[in-house]
């Protein structure tokens, strides 16, 4: 009796902001090359922005495809249709905009039970989709997604942990090593 594998299916799930949508569609693309099934979700907005990548996307034989789920932007006091960051103009909107994201977890969690997808590389930002992914007995894995390169939070964590900025002045532009990178030490310029 021969084996024979299941295709892998994977959720990917951005932050509504274009530094955050279009890298995680270059990562749905990489992961569909190979083989896995890539599933975006988005909100109806944005995956207007989206749509005509996507299917040319399938037209060249990838296995990719978008689900979306409505942006709670009126319930959570923004002007309909503000579902991406561009929108956002002043603070309270920013704040309201965290709020309507937190509002996507039960249509997220729909769409979990509806397509039991194999893992999830969801956006730094919305961090309920980890318990999303737990939840009703079936384990998800979460990979997240960080719109930052590694390097730089390498860098970030670094400095945090060995704190080089405090060995020099305050100038602008006085440069320092950043100790603990692999296989060198890179300089940054600090800027207080």
């Amino acid at each position: 009796m021969a084996y024979e594998a299941k295709q892998l299916h994977i959720f990917l799930f951005p932050l509504m902001a274009s530094g955050h949508i279009i890298p995680m569609v270059d990562i749905a693309r990489l992961f569909a090359g190979r083989g896995t099934k890539s599933t975006i979700i988005s909100t109806p907005l944005n995956a207007l922005q989206i749509q005509d990548s996507i299917d040319g996307d399938k037209n060249s034989g990838l296995d990719i495809g978008l689900l979306t789920i409505p942006f709670p932007s009126v319930e959570a006091g923004l002007p309909k249709g503000c579902e991406h960051q561009n929108s956002i103009t002043s603070p309270e909107m920013f704040l309201n905009f965290s709020k309507a994201c937190d509002m996507l977890q039960q249509p997220f969690e729909k769409l979990l039970e509806e397509h039991h997808p194999d893992c999830v590389v969801s956006d730094m930002f919305l961090t309920w989709t980890t318990d999303a992914a737990k939840k009703y007995n079936i384990y998800i894995p979460r990979l997240v997604f960080h719109g930052r390169c590694y390097f730089t939070l390498c860098v970030t964590e670094n400095i945090k942990r060995f704190a080089p900025q405090e060995k020099v002045d305050e100038s602008d532009s006085e440069i320092f090593v950043v100790p603990g990178l692999p296989d060198r030490d890179d300089k940054v310029t600090v800027a207080f």
